[in-house]
């Protein structure tokens, strides 16, 4: 996935040509090298040497290890249908969390439910529930009359639903544990003020956000039955010929909240529920083991498995099948608004993604008809956000509205195109889309062409109109009239806040909309009444605030202030001064400052000479003039929109999860993030050929410009940056010592091997290998190449640093973790690798870890270590770090 810059000790020895290995606190360390000192590896209690950090201004400290650990955070929050009450998730700080086995390293372990009551905003927050620390929460949906908030919830690893009762203030728990899918929305859908519904899995069976510690009790178990002579074996087959679906073990639930229980609706997996607008009938898309590729076909799509819709009538309990021979794309299902007609995108099973088109559902008569989008391209959800998808379409009156591109032949079969982000389509950037109205003939009207860019994002559809959001403002569009306006020029350009923007799941609005209004002076926040056209504004306390909610109906906003006095919860209305809520990291004010901060310059492109902007982070108590060691953190796809709000807020020194680069820079680094923009590094078949003269160019301009010392530069990258770092250090020499975490190393084995889920939830996932990722262009794929392993495995292996590893001149350091997504044997092979070449080389191997360490002794090691690394590389020993 994309990161934009703009989204957790042993003994000294000696040791001559050979490797050593310790367990210590759940690490594995390998050494490789020919000739290293024992103070290379310290004692558990003193860790990796430490070196001197930066001399604190003032009555200020550097930033410190202790200070990250120490940090609350505050995440999700929304506000309920009627505008009083907003909610969001708080986690304590970091190190007194009682449980790291969730497959998360953003800061969400731990959350707390807190709430503010709009209608009496000086009284302090409540908690929602009680809370023995042992348990974390998060935000699901409220129900239709805002009593009831469901939420989802993992206690030991183990993960149920949950509802909090805003009448009562009592809390209800429901043990079936929720089918979670990245990106993909809320599992709990309402079908009544006190009712609602979700996917769930069979019992004793856990999502795949639990695997870590639902991994260790199966292998356990499994071993155990093996040594004690049972049976332990799991089978996954293929097929020369398509065989019989095989569906997924699961369950679809319904709480009754009136009666405090919950029953099974149908007993198998579900995904994408829809409920219709009169309540009755319950769209779902069941779940089956996805189908094999035809060979030779590279399967590009973004989806893990087949998925049939299925109709549920909630009275008679009767189940329909409208489409058995259709597979249906998740989250693509949408009610008409007067009828009970459903659409849904999906194609003939086996055709793929790309074949598809829109459909449409009469329930009553159990039939359904394609929708095709003739003479139209659909655009991809892709190009603003995460997946390869159509954008959500909407119902007005009988037909339905799509956002496509027009094909220059009007009558040409339908199409959609598998396209890159928008930003990164610089060299060959698409042509403009709109809103399309199509029908059963084919025939489509184009809802938009009179106005500026619309968004792909639709706003609003009351059944015989469409909002849409266009050149910064919002305007009603209806058949065959002119597009009126809904709100004002005069008070800025409005944009998407970023949820929205970047959102996979964007269920249609319900009675208010929000938007950020662009000014002069600083952003705030409008919230529309769809129903009335009525306008509230709220100004955002500082520059440095974040949206988190608004509350419609009291025109409130709950924001979030990092500052260098601590973080806080605000809440502010239009013409009234700002409302501090709650106050945590109070650390913070005593924290010498870095600062992220933007990095001018031009290269030659492809396109010709153009200025670039990269990101960095200044150390703390920066001096011009001063010449500092840099490290690089290096990242696929980074845009270098450093001034952007969002890249601001994300970037502030204690806005981040464990992996916080600030550290770095309190101790003396520049930490520099290059712009890796696609149209700067792919080269195909080597998606990242560019990326040495990209990173080459930041690094000239950093010295030119009298910020960096050109002898003391470091790399480091997490992820594809952890895969990227090494490529790099197999083709520079300036780097002085590289840290590399959590990627991989070989293309051709990692093609193959895919995700580490798969080795363990081989009933839900496919074996497909890393095609998408590879296979795909280097627009669609930062890694990707354009072509097939079958036809040219050799392009597998020149951009693979496994095979490249002599060329590495610098030390390196790899830092992996045993249940990472990305399997930890890709540096196992890479130490093999420097071992054999006798390469400087250190390899921390951490037992327990998902996608970088979270348990915070792995992650003070980890850091310890990194700091040491740096230390000893990129300091002169006649100008020492200060």
């Amino acid at each position: 996935m994309r990161r934009t810059t703009a989204a957790r000790r042993h003994r000294p020895f000696t040791v001559r040509t050979g490797f050593a290995l310790g367990m210590v606190a759940g690490t594995a360390i390998l050494i490789s090298g020919a000739s290293l000192r024992a103070a290379e590896v310290r004692s558990p209690a003193s860790g990796p040497a430490a070196q001197p950090t930066p001399a604190s201004t003032g009555d200020k400290r550097p930033y410190s290890l202790d200070d990250m650990l120490q940090l609350e955070r505050v995440n999700e929050a929304i506000s309920d249908p009627t505008g009083r009450w907003l909610v969001w998730e708080q986690a304590p700080p970091y190190d007194s969390v009682r449980d790291y086995s969730g497959d998360d390293q953003y800061g969400t372990r731990g959350n707390r439910l807190m709430a503010i009551d709009t209608l009496n905003p000086h009284a302090a927050p409540i908690q929602l529930g009680e809370d023995d620390g042992a348990d974390s929460r998060w935000l699901e949906s409220f129900s239709p009359d805002g009593r009831y908030l469901a939420y989802h919830r993992t206690t030991a690893g183990a993960y149920s639903m949950g509802v909090y009762d805003f009448e009562t203030g009592k809390t209800s728990n429901f043990d079936a544990a929720p089918y979670l899918r990245n990106f993909s929305g809320t599992p709990a859908v309402w079908v009544s003020p006190q009712a609602f519904v979700f996917p769930a899995f069979t019992a004793g069976h856990q999502p795949i956000e639990a695997m870590r510690r639902t991994t260790g009790k199966s292998l356990w178990r499994d071993w155990n039955t093996a040594w004690s002579g049972g049976l332990s074996v799991s089978e996954v087959e293929s097929h020369a010929t398509s065989r019989s679906e095989r569906p997924l073990d699961g369950r679809l639930m319904k709480v009754d909240l009136a009666t405090g229980t919950m029953s099974t609706l149908s007993n198998a997996l579900y995904h994408s529920i829809a409920v219709s607008h009169d309540g009755r009938f319950v769209a779902a898309l069941r779940q089956f083991a996805k189908v094999q590729s035809d060979p030779g076909v590279a399967d590009l799509d973004w989806v893990t498995s087949r998925s049939k819709l299925e109709i549920i009538d909630l009275r008679t309990g009767a189940v329909m099948d409208p489409a058995p021979t259709k597979d249906v794309y998740p989250n693509t299902l949408q009610w008409a608004q007067d009828r009970n007609r459903l659409a849904f995108f999906g194609w003939t099973m086996g055709a793929g993604v790309r074949s598809g088109m829109f459909h449409d559902v009469d329930v009553a008569r159990n039939s359904v008809r394609a929708l095709p989008h003739r003479g139209l391209d659909l655009a991809s959800e892709r190009e603003r956000g995460i997946f390869q998808k159509p954008e959500r379409a909407v119902w007005i009156r009988d037909r339905l509205a799509v956002f496509a591109r027009a094909l220059a032949d009007p009558a040409a079969n339908p199409t959609f195109t598998y396209r890159g982000p928008a930003l990164d389509n610089v060299a060959n950037p698409p042509a403009r889309a709109d809103w399309y109205l199509l029908d059963a003939s084919g025939r489509h009207d184009n809802l938009t062409q009179s106005l500026p860019v619309a968004s792909a994002l639709p706003i609003d559809s009351d059944g015989r109109s469409m909002a849409v959001l266009a050149g910064g403002r919002i305007w009603r569009v209806t058949p065959g009239r002119d597009a009126t306006p809904l709100t004002n020029a005069a008070d800025g350009p409005l944009e998407l806040t970023t949820a929205q923007a970047y959102e996979s799941y964007h269920p249609p609005y319900a009675r208010f909309a929000q938007f950020m209004v662009r000014r002069r002076e600083g952003f705030r926040v409008l919230s529309l009444d769809l129903a009335n056209g009525r306008q509230t504004y709220a100004d955002f306390p500082s520059r440095s605030s974040q949206l988190l909610a608004m509350s419609g109906a009291s025109g409130q906003g709950l924001f979030v202030t990092t500052s260098e006095d601590g973080t806080l919860v605000q809440t502010r209305r239009s013409g009234e001064p700002t409302q501090d809520v709650t106050s945590i990291n109070d650390n913070l004010k005593q924290i010498d400052q870095t600062h992220f901060t933007t990095l001018r310059y031009a290269m030659d492109t492809s396109l010709g000479r153009r200025e670039i902007t990269s990101c960095m982070i200044l150390p703390s108590g920066y001096k011009p003039g001063k010449r500092y060691p840099v490290v690089v953190d290096i990242y696929p796809g980074v845009l270098g929109r450093c001034d952007e709000p969002i890249s601001q807020q994300y970037n502030r020194l204690g806005s981040s999860s464990t992996l916080d680069w600030h550290l770095l820079a309190a101790r003396g680094y520049i930490v520099l993030k290059p712009n890796t923009s696609h149209f700067l590094t792919n080269r195909p078949p080597n998606p990242m050929g560019g990326m040495p003269d990209a990173v080459d160019a930041s690094l000239d301009a950093l010295i030119a410009q009298g910020y960096a010392d050109p002898h003391r530069i470091g790399l480091i990258g997490v992820s594809q940056g952890g895969y990227a770092s090494l490529w790099l250090a197999t083709q520079m020499r300036r780097f002085k010592a590289v840290v590399s975490l959590n990627g991989w190393s070989d293309m051709y084995s990692h093609r193959f091997d895919g995700i580490i889920h798969r080795r363990y939830y081989a009933d839900r996932l496919p074996f497909k290998g890393e095609s998408m990722r590879y296979e795909a262009n280097g627009i669609d794929s930062d890694t990707g190449t354009g072509v097939s392993i079958w036809d040219n495995p050799d392009a597998y292996v020149r951009n693979s640093p496994l095979f490249n590893a002599r060329e590495i001149t610098a030390p390196v350091m790899l830092i992996h973790s045993d249940m990472d997504v990305f399997n930890m044997n890709q540096y196992d092979m890479m130490f093999t690798a420097l071992y054999e070449q006798k390469k400087e080389a250190r390899y921390l191997r951490y037992a327990g870890e998902g996608h970088t360490p979270s348990s915070p002794g792995n992650v003070r090691h980890m850091w310890g270590s990194i700091f040491e690394w740096f230390d000893r590389y990129l300091a002169d020993p006649a100008k020492p770090l200060d």
